[in-house]
């Protein structure tokens, strides 16, 4: 009996680990300006936001995103920022990887022989919508974009007031791209 829950065991485990991957499917990337001296900045002001989800308030999204800038060392400061931010959330139409579906019988046939018959059908990729958050900051001096952070792939259920445990570790990861090292 024991032997049998170690074998099952790593097969758990695996199963866990593809499972749990399954399910972290948001992307995060970033692009900035390569010569910029990120460690000058230390305080910032909204610029402008627009939330093109329906049900989403950008006042919220905002919010949460200053909690997790603060938590950076980024002060709001309407009288003197180094920085201007711009946090834009839509939905986007995505369609899923190719999707397939086979079948194939093998038959003995004498000693040595066999005869095998196969097909296989290929099924229309999905749509779904999914989530996109996008953070820009413009330096104030010069008004120039240096850094663009892009949350996408996002559920749209994260965007959901009683999931905002999840929107807030979004805009966390988001925002921990910022300043890039």
């Amino acid at each position: 009996m024991k032997t049998t829950a170690l074998l099952y065991r790593p097969l758990l485990i695996l199963a866990a680990t593809l499972l749990l991957s399954a399910c972290a499917s948001t992307r995060y990337e970033q692009d900035y300006h390569p010569d910029t001296n990120f460690q000058n900045y230390q305080t910032y002001v909204w610029r402008s936001g627009e939330a093109q989800i329906p049900g989403v308030d950008m006042a919220r999204l905002q919010r949460i995103a200053q909690e997790a800038l603060e938590e950076q060392g980024l002060i709001m400061d309407p009288e003197a920022p180094d920085l201007l931010l711009s946090l834009h959330a839509f939905t986007r139409r995505t369609t899923g990887g190719s999707r397939g579906v086979g079948l194939s019988i093998g038959v003995p046939i004498g000693r040595s022989g066999t005869l095998g018959v196969g097909s296989s059908r290929a099924l229309s990729p999905t749509e779904r919508q999914e989530g996109v958050m996008v953070l820009d900051v413009t330096e104030t001096r010069s008004n120039e974009l240096i850094w663009r952070g892009t949350a996408s792939a996002i559920p749209l259920e994260h965007f959901k007031l009683a999931q905002e445990e999840r929107l807030k570790r979004t805009l966390d990861r988001l925002t921990q791209q910022f300043p890039p090292e």
